[in-house]
């Protein structure tokens, strides 16, 4: 998976993106069930999710709730990264 390495550190420094990859690495969880177990705003829930995933962070796939309805299910597909400080600058890459 690659990332985004000026998006990454970008996100870590952010509280909300934070505590979305904290609640992701229990389990994937839609949206709503974010905002609810996160407390924060539906703008700043899709927002952070919008950011993770385009920096490489988090997929989405879509589930059938039992009551029919179809739901985007976040997942993070990072486990680790490692950050590396050399000639070239910073490195974000994803644990192997």
């Amino acid at each position: 998976t690659a990332v985004d390495p000026d998006a990454v550190l970008e996100l870590l420094s952010d509280e909300y993106a934070r505590r979305v990859i904290d609640a992701l690495s229990d389990r994937p969880a839609s949206a709503p069930t974010l905002r609810n177990a996160l407390s924060a705003s539906r703008a700043t829930i899709y927002r952070r999710l919008n950011e993770l995933e385009a920096a490489g962070l988090v997929e989405t796939a879509v589930a059938v709730d039992p009551d029919g309805h179809h739901r985007k299910r976040y997942h993070l597909v990072v486990d680790e990264l490692h950050l590396r400080l050399g000639d070239n600058g910073i490195e974000v890459a994803p644990g192997e």
